[in-house]
């Protein structure tokens, strides 16, 4: 589906763009950015991205009337490339966005808006303003000093309202009796606003604090109020959204950095909330990582369970003024980050596999059949992976190479639909979290027998078991426990 996205670029300041916006900057083939746009928002571009400057500043004299869109924008679309339209502060704010997606339109090209902090935003930061105040502003106002040629400029504007459960009756009665808006006029209830827990509630004015009222949770909410919603609801087609859209998943993490898994899930529409938030932190003493690097055997077998394991061997190495070239050990990895860090450095290990599961670790069986193995890991010793190892290992010697902080946040409402635990351990941080509600009963999916153990004695009454030690099983067994069967299959063909 040819496809343009509307971008805020943000104030000014370039370190004030989205992490969204960031991501879709670095994909995109071509940008086609505003004149305001900081020059230095076009570093995240890809090498071979073509950057097509198509701003016009209305003030600016004796340079004509600026085109809606420029034509690469619409061919580039129609192509199928990644289409960036950067604009200054928010698309939707004085930006044209409306304009734009009616030629688009025209071409059959689809447009997704992506929000920029506005420059109203950034000047009250700039003025350590707060732009509502209680007992003073109870509102703010948005208007433009540049009215266009046969613009009414008294015709009412848009409203938006938030925290409007408590006194929406009086709120749309004032507007209605002021004779400003018609009680006809288009609104719109939204909770959970952009997130895939987001509800859209359209109404009339007169009808709409009726329709706030009975909402029944708690999630925060905002009103729209204005003639605009009514071309609004046209801009983007109704997305995609894919089965798990609308479910709210908490996996257990142990590990820092992206998740596969989380990615997979997001991918299939869920809200991931990944626990507990894991960091990497240099460790004060590596007596025990030093000593083996200086009083190293050949016949030892190194082995690396993640990247900051060889990013701690390799600092060590430098701060012993030793090198690589002092080694002739067998090397090993586990899963793709390890293998990639020793990859970054020249080295292809002697044997690699995906993960760190009993079944993964088998299929090296034969290369650590009773050998001497160093493991190197955080502080707190994975055991479950030194068990596994030990099945084959002469013996494995851990090796604390960095420490690994953890910290749990509070989960604001509504509770998740379902708990993942790819190992126990993960089950154990979460049981121990602080999240602020009971995780007992919530459904929680497994990975293996063990952590199914593991689970169960710590308390959690609702478990189901993923048939194999693998991420795409566990996300099986999620879709199928959320009565997906049909998408369980489609997730399952669709794996390559």
């Amino acid at each position: 589906m040819a496809l343009v996205y509307l971008l805020g670029g943000g104030p000014g300041d370039p370190k004030l763009i989205t992490v969204k916006g960031k991501e879709l900057l670095e994909r995109a083939d071509l940008i086609a950015y505003d004149d305001l746009i900081h020059p230095q928002l076009l570093m995240h571009a890809k090498s071979d991205a073509e950057l097509l400057p198509i701003g016009y500043r209305g003030l600016r004299k004796g340079k004509g009337s600026a085109p809606i869109l420029h034509p690469r924008v619409m061919e580039c679309a129609l192509e199928g490339k990644v289409v960036v339209r950067l604009k200054a502060g928010d698309p939707t704010i004085f930006g044209r966005a409306y304009d734009e997606y009616l030629k688009l339109k025209k071409h059959n090209i689809a447009v997704e808006i992506v929000p920029g902090i506005t420059a109203m935003a950034g000047a009250a930061a700039s003025l350590g303003l707060a732009l509502t105040m209680r007992g003073v502003s109870s509102g703010v106002t948005i208007e433009t000093g540049h009215i266009a040629k046969g613009q009414d400029s008294s015709h009412p504007n848009t409203r938006v309202v938030y925290m409007p459960k408590s006194k929406i009756e009086q709120y749309c009665d004032r507007l209605i009796s002021s004779g400003d808006y018609s009680p006809e006029t288009a609104a719109a209830f939204i909770t959970s606003v952009s997130s895939p827990l987001q509800k859209i509630w359209r109404a009339p004015l007169h009808d709409l604090a009726r329709t706030v009222r009975s909402y029944q949770g708690d999630a925060p909410g905002i009103v729209v109020i204005g003639d605009s919603i009514g071309e609004a609801f046209q801009m983007k087609p109704e997305p995609n959204h894919g089965p798990l859209y609308g479910y709210r998943i908490l996996l257990g993490r142990k590990r820092p950095g992206p998740s596969k898994i989380a990615e997979s899930l997001t991918s299939l529409g869920a809200e991931v909330i990944e626990a507990p938030q894991v960091k990497i932190q240099a460790r004060d003493d590596y007596q025990s990582l030093d000593e083996n690097l200086k009083q190293n055997h050949p016949a030892r077998v190194w082995i690396f369970a993640c990247d900051h394991g060889v990013q701690s061997f390799f600092q060590r190495l430098a701060a012993l003024n030793m090198d690589i070239r002092h080694f002739s050990n067998a090397i090993g990895s586990l899963g793709p980050k390890a293998k990639q860090a020793l990859l970054d450095r020249g080295i292809q290990g002697d044997f690699h596999v995906d993960g760190i599961c009993d079944s993964d670790i088998a299929n090296v069986g034969k290369d650590i059949y009773q050998k001497s193995l160093l493991l190197l890991g955080p502080s707190d010793k994975t055991k479950g992976l030194v068990r596994s190892l030990n099945e084959w290992a002469y013996n494995v010697e851990y090796i604390p190479a960095y420490n690994r902080v953890e910290r749990n946040i509070k989960l604001v409402s509504p509770a998740p639909d379902l708990i993942l635990a790819p190992s126990s351990t993960t089950a154990q941080a979460l049981w121990d979290g602080d999240f602020g509600i009971s995780l007992k009963d919530i459904p929680l999916i497994s990975m293996g027998p063990i952590t199914s153990a593991k689970a169960r004695s710590l308390g959690f009454s609702n478990i189901k078991e993923a048939s194999r030690d693998q991420g795409d099983s566990l996300i099986r067994c999620a879709l199928q426990c959320l009565g997906l069967q049909k998408q369980e299959q489609a997730y399952e063909e669709a794996r390559p």
